[in-house]
């Protein structure tokens, strides 16, 4: 009985704050009826007199928020001021939950514990709702059609004290193993940002005292040990973590100045980037005999290559000369361990 009580409490608070968050702002004023419909739309079905109701005991509990007027024998609702609501909506509830799901496929499993209770809620909230979508697991899932390689073991506690430094503004003392190293080498670091790249984490950051070089990109999981130095972590004016010097060593990009990119792609290709373009400047135009050019802007980087590589026979680069050099060269030697 008390389960029971506890449930119909919980889906009564819930459909408030939906209801809540329903309302629309002045200037749009919805009517009774038009709100029980688009609760009915996120799958809450109400009779129309207790969304009525609910309205009622919302202007009663936010006289400055709630604001209702007869028209034409209907009461419009509006607020006056902004509303915040606990409610997600079903459909922001999915969207949580896909967006965790995607999160958990690239394994990012030091985020476990706030992306546990994260789901925990969105699903609580799906529930709540008594909508068609409590059993989401069966209605939505991410995938790719590329494998996905398994994330690098990384330390909670390093993670932890580069969280801090960046709050805090402290140089980090950091032992740190170089691929192909035996040994860790202790280095001072500020740390200008993380960037969750594929299945791993990278740290941007430059060496204490050194102003010269720019920012450099270490993977996370070859930290051992970090903790809180004693001085102020140095970040570089106007340093952004999108720019594209940021991203040179992050991405290895190779220039910060975009090439003239020729390809020539097959039908299959040329249907695909059709719906999913390599990048939004693209052009491509027919070439007669099942291919199509594509030309387009875009910067150099390893992850063209390995996209190129990756398409097999389904493209041809044409240029810049550069370009079509480098991804012949890796081709040829691909090729050549098949003969």
């Amino acid at each position: 009985m008390s389960r029971t009580v506890n449930r119909s409490a919980a889906q009564g608070l819930y459909r408030r704050e939906a209801l809540k968050k329903l309302v629309p702002p002045k200037g749009s004023a919805l009517s009774t009826r038009e709100l029980s419909e688009r609760l009915a739309n996120q799958g809450i079905q109400l009779h129309i007199r207790s969304v009525q109701r609910g309205l009622n005991d919302l202007k009663t509990a936010f006289p400055s928020h709630i604001r209702q007027q007869r028209r034409d024998g209907q009461f419009y609702w509006w607020t006056e001021k902004p509303l915040l609501s606990q409610a997600l909506l079903p459909a922001e509830a999915l969207g949580v939950l896909m967006l965790v799901q995607h999160a958990q496929r690239f394994g990012l499993t030091m985020f476990q514990q706030p992306l546990d209770a994260l789901t925990e809620y969105a699903e609580t909230q799906l529930e709540a709702a008594s909508s068609n979508l409590k059993e989401w697991p069966r209605r939505i899932m991410t995938n790719t059609r590329f494998v996905t390689l398994r994330p690098a073991k990384i330390s909670p506690d390093v993670l932890d004290v580069l969280y801090k430094a960046m709050i805090e503004n402290r140089a980090v003392e950091v032992d740190y193993l170089k691929r192909g190293s035996n040994a860790a080498t202790q280095y001072v670091i500020n740390v200008l940002g993380l960037s969750l790249q594929d299945s791993n984490i990278y740290v941007s950051l430059t060496l204490a005292g050194d102003d010269v070089k720019g920012p450099m990109a270490w993977p996370l999981h070859r930290f051992n040990k970090a903790k809180l130095a004693w001085q102020t972590s140095s970040i570089p004016d106007g340093y952004d973590i999108r720019n594209t010097r940021s991203l040179q060593s992050l991405l290895s990009i190779r220039s910060e100045e975009p090439i003239s990119l020729r390809l020539r792609l097959d039908l299959a290709l040329f249907e695909r980037l059709s719906e999913n373009p390599l990048e939004i400047d693209q052009v491509i135009t027919p070439e007669g005999d099942g291919c199509w050019l594509l030309e387009c802007q875009i910067l150099p980087s390893q992850g063209l290559d390995l996209w190129l590589l990756s398409q097999g026979d389904s493209v041809e680069v044409l240029g810049p000369p550069d370009q079509r050099a480098r991804i012949a060269e890796k081709a040829i030697a691909a090729a050549a361990l098949y003969r």
